[in-house]
């Protein structure tokens, strides 16, 4: 967490947050309003309860920086109740091998097991999801390098306990928020939604990626003058 307006790079390796159900609400990377961090490395979350890869609050970036975050790899393993990369207020949040472009071989954002509480409710809000970006000027990318033929990113939600709608999420754009998700492949089974984009200018673009979804909610959703774009479902 950067506490000024600088940059923080802390190189490869892997920044992990393994702590069984006894690991809870923790951040990876969290970046709010100042500073950016880069690295060329990974952060991962096995199990725990609520945690997030990383939390993204747009303002100012040091010199030279167009991201307030840039990694390789976001992955999660049996995760539940969590949301792996969040960014509002005009937040830019990249998962690049360092160059720019899109990350090569299997790195980018992995998720396999992630599940929602039994509990879940309109009360406690809990919730699983792969990304979500909310606001105008925010931009999440998380294009993969070439196209992946098996999920990527695998999500199963739960009917909430106080009402007929479900919880779990892949991809949710908000109120002008924008992720580029290329040729990524998003599985969601009994969730609310697989790809969802609400509010003016809120876009999802899954170019040459898939959507997989089963249950009793929404594969693809759009309201409010949200826009997605893909190639298959």
């Amino acid at each position: 967490m950067p506490s000024a307006n600088v940059l923080l790079n802390i190189g490869g390796g892997s920044i992990e947050l393994d702590g069984g159900t006894t690991a809870k609400d923790n951040v990876g990377i969290y970046v709010k309003t100042q500073g950016a961090v880069k690295s060329t490395g990974n952060v991962e979350l096995k199990n725990g309860v609520g945690n997030l890869g990383i939390f993204a609050v747009g303002g100012a970036v040091p010199t030279g920086e167009t991201n307030n975050v840039q990694v390789r790899e976001v992955k999660a393993t049996d995760t539940k109740n969590s949301v792996l990369i969040y960014g509002s207020a005009g937040a830019k949040v990249l998962l690049s091998d360092g160059t720019g472009l899109p990350t090569k071989a299997t790195y980018g954002l992995n998720i396999s097991g992630a599940t929602v509480e039994a509990d879940a409710s309109t009360v406690n809000k809990k919730d699983s999801g792969a990304v979500f970006a909310t606001d105008t000027g925010t931009v999440i990318t998380i294009n993969r390098h070439t196209k992946e033929t098996t999920p990527n990113i695998s999500i199963t939600g739960t009917k909430l306990t106080d009402a007929d709608r479900y919880a779990g999420f892949g991809l949710m754009a908000k109120d002008g928020g924008v992720i580029n998700a290329e040729k990524n492949y998003v599985k969601v089974s009994d969730g609310s939604t697989a790809v969802a984009s609400v509010g003016t200018n809120a876009n999802v673009n899954m170019t040459k990626g898939t959507v997989e979804y089963k249950g009793h909610g929404y594969a693809l959703y759009a309201a409010n003058g949200g826009k997605h774009r893909h190639d298959r479902c």
